[in-house]
């Protein structure tokens, strides 16, 4: 079996929140990775709570489709390393062993 590097290493909002700044799974944890995503202008809010990639952030996303409930719709799931490179470059988080 085959590991995923860190650099291709994709996650919800809501796991990047966990991994990245250690806060504990709730079901808003994610909302905050969500805004800083917004913020660095990689997603943008398409309403009725669908976040959607941007042109600048196709490249770090990749939609995975969901239906529950006779719902159905895309969660976008975001490369980590990514993320976490461009929160710390824009000093939003702190670096690695700081």
């Amino acid at each position: 079996m085959q590991q995923i590097s860190p650099d291709e290493m994709m996650l919800e909002p809501t796991d990047v929140d966990v991994r990245l700044l250690g806060l504990p799974k709730t079901t808003t944890t994610g909302h905050k990775i969500h805004l800083f995503l917004e913020q660095m202008a990689w997603q943008r809010n398409g309403g009725g709570g669908q976040w959607i990639p941007t042109d600048a952030g196709n490249r770090f996303a990749s939609k995975h489709a969901w239906i529950n409930h006779g719902k159905r719709g895309y969660h976008c799931k975001w490369k980590v390393e990514a993320v976490r490179n461009e929160l710390q470059r824009r000093g939003m988080l702190p670096a690695q062993g700081a």
